[in-house]
């Protein structure tokens, strides 16, 4: 997590996406800003949050917050948690997955794409 004047993070896990306590909590390494944990292969199907420490130069005062991953690829109900996923996993591949790619047109140009953004909030 990329967090540089935080204080201290630590990561929150638990093993279901809503209630109950974390599973464990784990303190983060900082390094050039850059907070990480590695946790075993069995954190797969868990979820996390961060618990964050940091100097709050409106308040002027140390703030402590909870968060989930604003990197996720994969939240929770009401985005309250992070899911721990493998997405190389072909359990979470959409049907016909693997063959897409033989089925697509190739893409002479990248001008040939077209890009849209929309912000929920606009959309009404």
């Amino acid at each position: 997590m990329w967090a540089p004047t935080a204080q201290s993070v630590r990561l929150r896990r638990f093993d279901s996406p809503t209630g109950g306590d974390p599973a464990e909590v784990l303190d983060m390494r900082e390094q050039a800003g850059v907070w990480s944990v590695n946790g075993p292969s069995r954190w797969v199907g868990s979820y996390y949050q961060y618990e964050i420490v940091v100097h709050s130069p409106w308040t002027l005062r140390t703030e402590h917050s909870v968060a989930s991953d604003p990197y996720s690829r994969c939240l929770s109900a009401n985005g309250e948690r992070t899911l721990i996923i493998d997405l190389a996993d072909e359990v979470h591949a959409p049907p016909a997955w693997a063959t897409l790619a033989a089925r697509k047109p190739p893409l002479e140009a990248f001008v040939d794409m077209a890009l849209y953004e929309l912000h929920v909030r606009d959309f009404r």
